[in-house]
């Protein structure tokens, strides 16, 4: 595993970077899908993607240039860990530092002249207007349906890390009130684990939420990518002037590589529109309302648990 890891990182310094676009940030969270569009933005002829620069999970050659905060979650950062952070991403963003970023030749959609960067963010919801303040790009915030995340972290048997947001002083002072704090700690004690992944997805995406139209990021649901992909695909090739939509719109019939055998037959019988609503049958009954009552309490309306699609269309 190491000297694959190794390889993958000295191969990942062959294409040639002449970075002259805008690069694409990615605000996401796990298991949203977001592999797929990722991999579909990869199709852009001159385009290559740095896959989770933060995260902490993975060793690699620079990893102590960054700041490592609890449970890998990066909130908030001291003056000295924030110029760090600035260091380490205008050299990434330069392409004076290569990390995760693609390295197969024989990939079809590999450039060796590399003019666009697209970066993934799994960890770092709190930043998505820090980025939009000091570098000119373009965001995108990536979601999906909190059931369908939590029932996906359930069933991979993944640690929550809720506890690093209420463990925060800034961000319960900005996100949690006295009621908020009580029903989060209430959850986590005695909840479900489908109470305990919506609630943290609500933690996750609380700022997100709030800022996303503030710094001009593009919405985009990963239940409206899948059934309604001509029209969100040409929206976003439209706002990010991505020049060959088509060749998205193609990829997306062709299943993630990170997809179960069962998602990839069920894609090819029914059509991606058929993944959306799987986890609906997967949830106890009983945990839809209780679920609901968590994103009424942090104000969220462009989903409801009852749903399978969002409230609120994008794009």
């Amino acid at each position: 595993m190491l000297a694959r890891r190794m390889i993958t990182h000295w191969l990942g310094h062959l294409p040639h970077y002449r970075l002259r676009e805008r690069p694409i940030f990615l605000f996401t969270m796990r298991r949203s899908g977001s592999t797929l569009l990722l991999r579909m933005f990869y199709s852009q002829p001159g385009y290559d993607y740095i896959n989770e620069p933060l995260n902490l999970w993975l060793p690699h050659p620079h990893f102590f240039r960054l700041p490592h905060p609890p449970l890998g979650e990066f909130i908030t950062l001291s003056p000295e860990d924030e110029a760090r952070f600035a260091a380490f991403f205008d050299a990434l963003l330069s392409g004076r530092l290569r990390l995760h970023n693609q390295w197969n030749p024989f990939h079809p959609y590999y450039s060796f002249v590399v003019h666009r960067l697209v970066v993934k963010f799994l960890n770092a919801s709190t930043f998505m207007d820090w980025f939009a303040r000091r570098y000119d790009a373009d965001i995108v915030y990536f979601t999906r349906h909190p059931l369908a995340v939590a029932e996906s972290i359930v069933r991979l048997g993944w640690q929550r890390i809720a506890d690093a947001y209420l463990d925060n002083p800034w961000f319960r002072e900005a996100y949690l009130d006295d009621a908020r704090e009580r029903l989060a700690r209430d959850v986590l004690a005695h909840g479900s684990p489908y109470q305990v992944f919506v609630l943290e997805w609500c933690l996750k995406n609380a700022h997100m939420l709030r800022v996303w139209q503030d710094v001009g990021a593009t919405l985009v649901t990963y239940e409206d990518l899948l059934t309604r992909p001509e029209e969100v695909i040409t929206g976003l090739a439209a706002r990010l002037h991505l020049p060959d939509p088509e060749r998205m719109i193609s990829d997306l019939r062709d299943p993630s590589r990170t997809a179960a055998a069962s998602t990839r037959a069920l894609i090819a019988q029914e059509g991606p529109r058929a993944l959306i609503g799987r986890w609906r049958q997967r949830i106890p009954h009983e945990d839809i309302p209780r679920a609901q009552a968590i994103l009424d309490a942090f104000g969220v309306t462009l989903y409801r648990a009852d749903a399978i699609e969002p409230a609120e269309h994008t794009l």
